[in-house]
């Protein structure tokens, strides 16, 4: 069975062209700078802690983001005052829903008044980003928040086997044809679970999605390196920097995929790659984003 991360993070990836927040209540700050290591985003500081300060934009009008994973669960519905559904522990005097998982790592996420605030002046941050990597004072494996998706309320349940279930209580009856599953009417304490690796619903002030930046070269490499996996990254230093055509792109996918599989350590690419080197010399939120386009890439 695969992880519930591992299948979150491809899935949220595809379906929007943003990094999901783990763990999920974890708080994204636009403008943090950290380290992406199996999965997981770990602020070290600020670009303000490094004297960057920048600019804001944002949407006009909040919007709503959905997905759920296909043939992964089915909804039976109760309304307040109705006969109990057999099994249930929602009350008769509540509405409610019954929600059944009919595999393991099955998604459910919806979040409402989702804004997308933006770093506006990224070519600006780059240079000073590039300075400072030049002066030693930055390291080439940071990562900077350049994007992130707050929502006013959000929900979020995984699945970790094909019997789990939730069972959600109402504070009043909801509209049947249209579910809307992070309404603050299912903001409860009476909910109950079973086999879920993640359980929020209707949660406050949430920023489930993000997107990150850091240094990169457009300095073309050899065929042998190439074949090696060398990333033309792993040689730069901050001596060397003027020769690498640095600039600040977003973190792809391909590289979230290989930072999880840890394809290779730093160690291994510093010793595979040295002796070749001496013998050498914005779309809408609701858009579906397209893979491998970097909006931002700053060359």
């Amino acid at each position: 069975m695969k992880a519930p991360i591992k299948v979150y993070l491809r899935e949220m990836r595809r379906e929007f062209g943003y990094i999901p927040t783990w763990e999920p209540t974890r708080q994204i700050i636009l403008g943090s700078v950290g380290v992406f290591k199996k999965n997981i985003f770990t602020r070290l500081s600020e670009l303000k802690d490094f004297g960057i300060g920048f600019e804001m934009e944002s949407d006009q009008q909040p919007g709503i983001l959905e997905y759920s994973s296909p043939n992964g669960f089915a909804i039976t519905t109760k309304v307040a005052d109705a006969s109990p559904i057999p099994g249930s522990s929602i009350p008769q005097d509540k509405a409610g829903l019954i929600i059944d998982f009919s595999r393991d790592n099955t998604i459910i996420f919806r979040a409402n008044g989702a804004s997308t605030p933006t770093i506006r002046d990224l070519s600006h941050v780059q240079s000073e980003v590039i300075r400072l990597y030049k002066e030693g004072k930055w390291d080439k494996n940071w990562s900077v928040v350049t994007e992130a998706v707050y929502a006013d309320r959000c929900t979020l349940l995984i699945s970790t086997h094909r019997n789990a279930k939730a069972e959600l209580v109402a504070s009043g009856n909801f509209d049947l044809s249209d579910i809307d599953l992070a309404n603050e009417i299912f903001h409860s304490n009476q909910h109950s679970f079973r086999g879920l690796v993640v359980n929020l619903v209707a949660r406050q002030s949430i920023s489930p999605l993000f997107k990150l930046m850091k240094l990169k070269s457009s300095r073309r490499i050899s065929p042998t390196l190439r074949s090696m996996d060398v990333d033309p990254m792993d040689q730069v230093t901050p001596a060397t920097a003027d020769q690498f055509n640095l600039y600040l792109g977003e973190v792809t996918f391909e590289e979230l995929v290989k930072e999880e599989e840890e394809l290779l350590a730093p160690q291994d690419v510093l010793q595979r790659a040295l002796p070749l080197q001496v013998g050498q010399g914005r779309e809408s939120l609701l858009g579906r984003r397209v893979e491998n386009l970097l909006p931002y890439d700053l060359r």
